[in-house]
């Protein structure tokens, strides 16, 4: 818990630039800039997209006796490491650990008994999660067995895309591939590394819901306690 509220007060503190870490900058820090292919990308799952982080979800249309609601039967991420590039310099960033508060770039959604886009199918041929009897086809017949709603989400980090970077400086001597590129690392350390396409406070909630969540009812049980003692 307190790791998480040191990466907490990390996030919402003061941003700095990338030349700053030519002076010797070590720690936690907040760069803002431009995401910037460094070697390898990664295809996304449902449109093969080139990205170089992404998460992305499977949501399925169930019937409860409460009624209808979207509930997630998959999901994953990744990354791949990349330059965080400003107006001063460039830095690499190693996301090896790292925690995704990404916009959502494409949705696709697919009504049950039709038949999904090609790299969605690919996608259900290969996750054992989001295949199923009465999701598969027959490639002779190419028809789509009657099933539930789904709802396919990417959320991707696109090269050339804006985003900022909460990690911890590291001085790396020799890393340096390229012109303006400086001698360091952003990676996780005693904090999380976490790359956000939003404002700071909307990356507290969207990163660190749990743990605000499990604060908030802490204090509610200290209030209810105090009271308790009150009376």
């Amino acid at each position: 818990m307190l790791r998480e509220a040191g990466a907490i007060r990390q996030v919402l503190g003061p941003s700095t630039d990338v030349y700053s870490l030519t002076t010797g900058t070590t720690g936690p820090v907040s760069i803002s800039g431009t995401a910037v292919q460094y070697e390898d990308s990664l295809p996304s799952p449902f449109t093969g997209t080139e990205s170089l982080a992404l998460a992305y979800e499977v949501q399925e249309r169930r019937t409860t006796d409460k009624g209808t609601t979207w509930v997630e039967i998959d999901s994953g991420r990744a990354a791949v490491p990349f330059l965080l590039e400003d107006e001063t310099a460039s830095v690499l960033v190693d996301p090896s650990t790292v925690r995704l508060g990404l916009d959502t770039s494409t949705t696709i959604d697919v009504a049950g008994g039709d038949r999904p886009p090609a790299r969605i199918r690919e996608f259900i041929d290969r996750t054992e999660a989001v295949d199923s009897e009465e999701r598969t086809w027959d490639l002779k017949i190419i028809e789509l067995k009657v099933g539930d709603d789904r709802r396919y989400i990417e959320r991707r980090l696109d090269p050339g895309e804006s985003v900022t970077v909460f990690g911890e400086a590291h001085s790396e001597s020799g890393v340096s591939t390229r012109s303006g590129q400086v001698n360091a690392v952003l990676k996780a350390g005693d904090h999380p590394l976490v790359l956000s396409e939003t404002t700071p406070f909307r990356t507290v909630f969207r990163v660190f819901w749990p743990v605000i969540v499990v604060a908030l009812i802490g204090i509610a049980l200290l209030g209810a306690a105090a009271a308790l003692v009150v009376l």
